[in-house]
């Protein structure tokens, strides 16, 4: 963070010395045309005297100062911001992945990846679009004041009570104005996000089931709200800076007849009026971008209570000696006295159960659906916490061993598992890097895909689509399998394997998997009786407890 803070405090600077610029090409530019039109119409003598060459190399000198201000600027602020929103969704996602899935149970995909995405672009907006603006305005608007408080003091003290009438005032009454609005505005565009994410993942069923149209209704209303929203945001915004407009010929207007006053009791020349006058217009130019400012500031504050909201769940405490805790061999499975339930649900996953699985066992649970044998994956990996006992693996408690350690020991082939949009070998691929085209053919083989991967006319190369689409519940499952397979792991979990294959596909898979990896310990999580004479142990869970078959 510490190069981006001095992005940061370059691009202020570089902002400032912009509306300076600006400030004191107009300022002197008003007293060089009036001075040479009055030593024009002086007599020779005054014309000859007058210096024109000073204060026109002011001119060309604050001219060329806002141009490469205002272009090194803009450089630097949006590379700070660029750098700023990578180091924000960095940090929100690695605050959010420790949180899956209990701290995240009851959000949807689509609220997620709106946070993930609008909300860190909308929190590291708030440097260029409201940071930058209003800290220009202060820092500037003193200078302003006391560089016509040097020329005329009521006048500096006019422009001083207009730019707090101006700069103060009105952002905060449109702060007021806008809050409630912009609030409403990102809950119903989190919601729209939700809902189209969820509408374009499910069009299928929702076609099939009559009820698309329904969906999109819903769509359409609330994008609706959004324009109506954004046409009141937008009517606000140009009612304050119309606003802004009026303070600032009124005061113009105030000026002029103060340094009118000021010429006739010899206070002032005649050039330095309209000097005056076209510092005062410039003085307002950084004080127009506030009411925008404003509306910035209120997205940025409401994504960022949105975001701290998500990332400050509790979640279970690591130290710094954890990161470097790992199993030991023998990577035996010890389960002590272990009782379970999800929060705020009455059921009893386990009650004081315990359980023991040697390194190499092929082990095979059982149970009546909804009796929680898949949560013994949430539970070895403390996706969610005990209520008492524990669990260990290689002889350490898997609480003091973090996900990603853990997960370079266990692979988990779970029941909703998930493909990417991809060939067939970029999805293997993408579990392990280093594997070889000979590697992937035979785990093809292995779970009864080197067959249809023959028959397809780009064979591994064949695209897969969206979630593996493309191929069968079977056919994408066994793939699902190939990839845990490839993670040449300890231990292999499978939730339900042989769900949607023919019994034939079945019997081969299992006995392809008992028979090449012996050495590896294999927990299958099933309902299917057929393949429990393959395993070396069947383990009955019922009524909390872990029963022997």
């Amino acid at each position: 963070m510490k190069p981006i803070k001095w992005h940061l405090a370059l691009g202020m600077l570089l902002s400032c010395v912009a509306a300076l610029s600006n400030f004191g090409l107009l300022f002197v530019s008003g007293w060089l045309i009036t001075s040479a039109a009055v030593a024009g119409l002086a007599a020779l003598a005054v014309s000859q005297a007058f210096n024109i060459m000073l204060p026109a190399a002011g001119v060309r000198f604050f001219a060329m100062a806002r141009i490469l201000s205002r272009y090194l600027e803009r450089i630097i602020t949006h590379d700070g911001a660029f750098r700023l929103t990578s180091s924000l969704r960095t940090a929100v996602y690695a605050l959010l992945i420790p949180q899956t899935p209990s701290g995240l149970m009851d959000k949807r995909g689509g609220d997620i990846l709106g946070q993930f995405v609008s909300d860190t672009e909308t929190v590291s907006a708030y440097y260029t679009d409201a940071a930058i603006p209003f800290g220009r305005a202060l820092c500037c608007s003193i200078v302003f004041i006391g560089l016509i408080s040097c020329f005329l003091p009521i006048a500096g003290m006019t422009l001083g009570a207009a730019l707090i009438i101006a700069g103060a005032i009105v952002p905060i009454v449109t702060y007021w104005m806008s809050y409630r609005l912009i609030k409403q505005m990102r809950f119903v565009k989190s919601r729209m996000q939700g809902n189209l994410a969820e509408t374009l993942q499910n069009l299928g069923e929702l076609l099939i089931l009559t009820i698309a149209d329904s969906s999109v209704n819903n769509i359409k209303q609330d994008q609706l709200y959004l324009d109506q929203g954004k046409l009141k945001l937008d009517i606000i915004e140009s009612t304050a800076r119309s606003l802004i407009t009026v303070i600032m010929m009124i005061v113009v207007l105030l000026v002029l007849f103060q340094s009118i006053s000021a010429y006739q009791v010899h206070l002032l020349s005649a050039a330095e009026i309209p000097m005056l006058v076209l510092g005062i217009m410039a003085a307002f130019d950084v004080i127009l971008p506030l009411p925008a400012a404003t509306h910035a500031k209120i997205k940025a504050d409401i994504a960022e209570q949105q975001l701290q909201a998500s990332c400050n769940h509790t979640v279970a405490d690591q130290t710094e000696e954890d990161l470097f805790v790992s199993p030991n061999a023998p990577y035996d499975l010890v389960m002590k006295q272990v009782s379970f339930s999800y929060p705020q649900q009455p059921s009893i996953i386990l009650d004081h159960a315990s359980l023991t699985i040697k390194q190499g066992e092929h082990v095979a649970i059982v149970g009546a659906s909804g009796m929680g044998k898949s949560s013994l994956i949430n539970m070895l990996f403390s996706f969610y916490p005990l209520q008492t006992g524990s669990i260990f693996l290689g002889g350490v408690d898997v609480k003091k061993i973090t996900c990603d350690k853990l997960s370079s020991f266990v692979s988990v082939v779970s029941q909703d598992f998930h493909l990417f949009s991809g060939t067939i070998k970029e999805n293997l691929k993408l579990i392990n890097p280093e594997v070889t085209d000979k590697e992937i053919k035979d785990v093809l083989k292995i779970v009864q895909l080197d067959q249809f991967v023959k028959e397809l006319l780009e064979g591994i190369h064949t695209f897969i689509g969206n979630e593996g689409v493309r191929l069968s519940g079977g056919q994408a499952r066994r793939l699902a399998i190939a990839q845990g397979l490839l993670r040449k792991t300890p231990w292999l979990i499978l939730d339900e394997p042989t769900d949607g294959l023919d019994s034939q596909t079945e019997q081969a898979l299992m006995q392809q998997l008992m028979t090449h990896y012996t050495d590896q310990t294999i927990v299958v999580i099933t309902h299917k009786s057929e393949i429990l004479p393959l395993m070396d142990r069947v383990i009955l869970l019922q009524d909390g407890c872990f029963h022997a078959v």
